[in-house]
Parts: C-alpha cells; sequence; structure tokens
C-alpha cells in the first residue's frame, strides 16, 4: 500500500465505520426528521424548549420521552402518512443509537400498537372516501416503450435512453444505475452480464453475484438495451474504466428529465423512477401468460423471498 493509501486508512475512524451502515440518503432523511422534532418542540414547549434539548442542540432524549414522540406523531398523522411517520420512528431509533442511549424497553411495544392503530385509521378512512395516493404507481409498458422513443431522439448523447433501459432491464433502482461500473459488466455469450454487488436489500454486499443477463431485442430497437449502449458509447468514444455515468447525481438528472418527459406526454405527476421498478416487474410476472416465475423475478429485482427460501432457490439463467 503507497503512503497516500495508508493515510487514507488511517483517516477513517470507528464513528465513520459505524456511520457506514446507513446510507447518506438515509442519514440525510433522518437528519430532515430530527429537524422537524426539534421545530414541534419549539412551537409546543414555548419557553420550556431549550430544556429539550442539550448544549449541543441535539435532542434530549431524557426529556424528550415517549409521550412526547406519541403527541408528537399525532399531531403529524394530521398532514402525512404512516409510511412517513415510520420515517419519524426510525430517525429516532437512530438517535438513540447514535448518542449511545438503550432504547426504553416498552418502546417497540409501544410503537407497534401506536402504528397498528395509525394503520387502521388510515386504511378506515380510505375506503370511506377518495383515497390519497401514496408511492408512486407502475410504468405500464406501454409508457415505457413511448418513453424510449422519445428519449432516443432527445440530445443528450444517448444519457437518457441508456439510463431508462438499463433501469427498466435491469429492475434495480435508480440508485444501483447511477453507480454502474464498467468493470461490472462482462460480455457471456450471446448477452451482456452484469453484477450488482450492492443493493437496497444487499448492502453489505454479502449475497450471490449472479450476473444478470441482458439481451438483444432486434424484434423492438426501441426498447433494446444493446441498441441504447451503442448508441451511449458511440457518443463517447473515450469513455474511461470507472462509472459508466460520470459526475454527480446522475439519478436526480435522469429523474427530472423522466417527470418533464411524462407530464408533456400524459399530464400527470404519479410516475417516478421508481415506478420504472415497480412497471417492470408488473409486466414480468403479470404481461404475459408464459413469462418468467415469481422467483426469478424477485431474486433480479433484488426482494427476499422470505425464510428458506431465501438460502435454497438461487439464480438460474433462463429466468433472464
Amino acid at each position: 500500500m503507497d503512503g497516500e493509501g495508508a493515510a487514507e486508512t488511517l483517516e477513517v475512524t470507528a464513528k465513520d465505520v459505524r456511520d457506514a451502515c446507513i446510507s447518506v440518503k438515509t442519514q440525510q432523511a433522518y437528519r430532515s426528521s430530527l429537524r422537524a422534532m426539534s421545530k414541534w418542540i419549539r412551537d409546543t414547549k414555548m419557553e420550556q424548549a431549550p430544556t429539550f434539548f442539550d448544549a449541543s442542540g441535539n435532542i434530549d432524549l431524557d426529556r424528550f420521552t415517549l409521550d412526547e414522540f406519541d403527541s408528537f406523531l399525532l399531531e403529524k398523522r394530521k398532514t402525512v402518512g404512516v409510511s412517513t411517520l415510520n420515517g419519524y420512528r426510525s430517525a429516532l431509533k437512530d438517535l438513540y443509537r447514535r448518542q449511545d442511549v438503550p432504547l426504553p424497553n416498552t418502546f417497540e411495544k409501544k410503537m407497534a400498537t401506536l402504528f397498528s392503530g395509525l394503520k387502521r385509521m388510515q386504511a378506515t378512512k380510505y375506503q370511506s372516501g377518495a383515497p390519497k395516493e401514496s408511492g408512486k404507481e407502475p410504468l405500464p409498458y406501454s409508457l415505457y416503450q413511448q418513453l424510449c422513443k422519445a428519449t432516443l431522439v432527445r440530445q443528450d448523447a444517448g444519457f437518457s435512453y441508456f439510463f431508462l433501459s438499463t433501469q427498466w432491464n435491469l429492475m434495480c433502482r435508480s440508485e444501483s444505475v447511477q453507480t454502474l461500473c464498467t468493470q461490472h459488466l462482462s460480455g457471456i455469450d450471446d448477452s451482456v452480464g452484469c453484477v450488482m454487488y450492492k443493493s437496497k436489500t444487499n448492502q453489505e454486499g454479502g449475497g450471490p453475484k449472479d450476473p444478470r443477463h441482458l439481451y438483444a431485442n432486434p424484434y423492438s430497437p426501441d426498447t433494446c438495451w444493446i441498441t441504447a449502449l451503442a448508441i451511449y458509447l458511440a457518443c463517447r468514444p473515450t469513455q474511461p474504466k470507472g462509472p459508466l455515468f460520470s459526475g454527480s447525481n446522475q439519478k436526480v438528472r435522469f429523474g427530472n428529465t423522466l417527470r418533464q418527459l411524462i407530464n408533456a406526454k400524459t399530464g400527470q405527476t404519479h410516475y417516478g423512477t421508481h415506478s420504472i421498478r415497480k412497471g417492470v416487474a408488473t409486466f414480468a410476472c403479470s404481461g404475459t401468460t408464459g413469462g418468467p416465475s415469481i422467483a426469478s423475478v424477485c431474486l433480479r429485482v433484488g426482494w427476499s423471498l422470505g425464510g428458506v427460501q431465501d438460502h435454497y432457490i438461487r439464480y438460474e439463467s433462463a429466468g433472464d
């Protein structure tokens, strides 16, 4: 190891290693949730608010009890859904972890009961009236075809076309597409294999390293991943080894483009980058009577099969 590499290794602290167990995006979400809690404390506790924070400005967990947190959640439920409230719960648990304070013995039980009630109340509310849409809708294959044609002629050197085609064909999150590197790809017979070393459900990289195969589609060049790859590389004849999508926040760049195109075509706002993954999984399972098995789809998308199935049902190339 050279001197610079050794120095970088020495600069990593135990705190850095522990913090690495949570992604940067999740840490940002936790900070946002804690800011919401802090604002609620200041708005509701008035003169007593300073006593709820320590000398560093962090929430004092001795003062901000579970009863206080219950009150915070009940106030926030007036404007947000249960999934957002669950994010607040996760942020509070992380605060306990970072302050090295043990969780109260009743925390898990009380939260489980509270959230069960919140979910039931939300379901009753939606059943008796117009449901509030939450999450993104699956992207229909017909709309995917339209987007492929639209991005194919877009003047961005093949970026949005290749990003879209890659996320659809790999059935992965936009974060995984953004971090793809040239060394992840390899020629395998009449396909290109792509190895995913890390995913949301495999953060530690301990899962199988079976490649996901990508094939040409001569019957539909617009939706062909090999065509998208060829155009992308043709526009970048000096593409170096390393990240396929150089630059920061390429998934944000693609997300902005996707929203513009979908809004122009449909005028709808309930589609996003996550719609692609939902859409391709739905299409693979239900778009034909002779599609791949549900196990093959789950393995490619990166969903757990549950229990012992994760150990005994493994990847097979025919599923691609």
